[in-house]
């Protein structure tokens, strides 16, 4: 027995240490991405938010149409896609020098639809506009929920004067913020399925007849041998912001990868240092299983159950993405247990959470559920009134535990009747006859005569 039970302690801690291993990103200082020719970049994972490198990513920066991307988020928080937007003469003047725009006029009846997808795909700012003043009082009422919205992301170092991105010196951003909103946005269909596109037709309204309006995101078109598929997002440009792109692409594995590069001098300078950087997210990390279904984790106490502990394993399968290299990895588990847990407990009951946590980021969170089904302890008493506490059938050492057999809790009753029977009798007899007088009076003995 003691040899069976030390091996289970062996099997158990080597699950643990299989769950407990070390997993997670490095800094930013342990790995380069190579010739970048931007001074301001930053590389996350789309699934986690984790950087996976980065260069000056919370130095200020102007945005220029890439602040469309909190505009488009905003405007599908707010609105709904076949609402009918009149523009305004404001909206439509308001482009700024050389802005990208559709030629709208005033009094001009569009969907939100047509003014969204104008926007994402063909930069116009004054489909921007006009998707500001229909979704607030004002159209600074929109941007200070823009303002406010990228706060709630987390997008500390970021202010916007405009929803379109024409320069203002009080209107910037950093690479960092620009990658907690993109992260943001990216989790909205509609917004995916809106800078995918290389085309899009506009419907025919009071003002035009219908068009076709092409992507002026040429990083669309990009290849290469680490990804499979570029998923958007946004481009910009202006003369004191340089070229900016944010950009996001996946593989195979459904590893997607968001890059936010900053004041390149060249379009094609913004597209070489965006492809290096994925490629470099893709060539260095990939998804790796941090929990699987059923894998154990720890021992817990269970109040008022025999025995007193259990098992508690991962509800789901968790996987995250993390460098190739294992020796970078630097994982911190956190388990919250609920409060006061008590028997009974039924196998797959939630009992806590597991987190898995880089630098103060998490990298995803599972529940933590018993294996089995545990009983509580039941008060009982014996034939002589003793009391006893009578439990459940304990854990076996195997995963699933015995159960109890209805043929043998038969076979107990049956000897403890017997066993009460007997011991009745035996009282009985000693209170009925009196040894005692037995020896008092002994037998006379008489002579048989002839």
């Amino acid at each position: 027995m003691k040899k069976c039970l030390f091996t289970a302690f062996l099997i158990i801690l080597s699950a643990l240490c299989a769950v407990g291993g070390q997993a997670a990103s490095p800094s930013a200082n342990d790995v380069s991405p190579g010739n970048i020719s931007s001074t301001s970049y930053i590389l996350i994972d789309a699934a986690s938010g984790l950087v996976l490198c980065e260069k000056n990513a919370d130095r200020k920066a102007y945005p220029a149409s890439t602040t469309k991307i909190l505009t488009g988020a905003l405007a599908l928080e707010k609105g709904e896609l076949d609402q009918m937007m009149t523009a305004t003469a404001a909206a439509a003047a308001d482009i700024g020098p050389d802005g990208m725009n559709i030629g709208l006029k005033s009094g001009e009846k569009l969907s939100m639809q047509d003014l969204l997808n104008a926007t994402l795909i063909y930069s116009a700012n004054d489909a921007a506009n006009v998707l500001a003043e229909n979704l607030a009082a004002t159209r600074q009422d929109f941007i200070d929920m823009m303002n406010a919205k990228a706060k709630e992301l987390g997008a500390a170092n970021t202010h916007f004067t405009n929803a379109s991105g024409i320069h203002d010196a009080e209107h910037y951003t950093t690479a960092r913020d620009l990658s907690l909103m993109a992260r943001y946005a990216m989790t909205l269909p509609e917004f995916r399925k809106i800078v995918t596109k290389s085309s899009y037709t506009m419907s025919k309204t009071n003002g035009h007849e219908a068009r076709q309006l092409r992507t002026v995101n040429k990083f669309l078109k990009e290849t290469s041998d680490y990804f499979t598929r570029v998923d958007g997002i946004k481009s910009g440009f202006t003369s004191p912001a340089g070229w900016d792109l944010v950009s996001a692409a996946s593989n195979d594995s459904g590893m997607q990868l968001i890059a936010v590069v900053l004041g390149d001098h060249s379009e094609k300078e913004v597209d070489a240092d965006s492809k290096a950087l994925l490629e470099f997210g893709f060539k260095s990390y990939s998804v790796q299983t941090l929990a699987d279904v059923g894998q154990y984790v720890q021992n817990i106490s269970i109040s008022g159950a025999e025995p007193d502990s259990a098992a508690v394993v991962a509800e789901t399968k968790l996987s995250a993405v993390l460098p190739n290299d294992q020796g970078k990895w630097d994982i911190k588990k956190n388990i919250q247990l609920n409060s006061d847990i008590k028997a009974p407990v039924k196998k797959g009951d939630v009992l806590g959470t597991l987190d898995f946590v880089v630098g103060g980021a998490s990298l995803g969170k599972v529940n933590l559920v018993s294996d089995r089904d545990i009983g509580a302890k039941v008060v009982a008493y014996t034939t002589f009134g003793t009391k006893t506490e009578n439990t459940a059938p304990k854990l076996q050492e195997s995963v699933t535990p015995a159960q109890p057999s209805a043929g043998k809790d038969v076979q107990q009753a049956v000897i403890c009747a017997r066993t009460g029977i007997a011991i009745l009798v035996i009282l009985f007899a000693v209170l009925i006859i009196n040894p005692g007088k037995r020896a008092k009076y002994p037998k006379r003995r008489y002579k048989i005569r002839y």
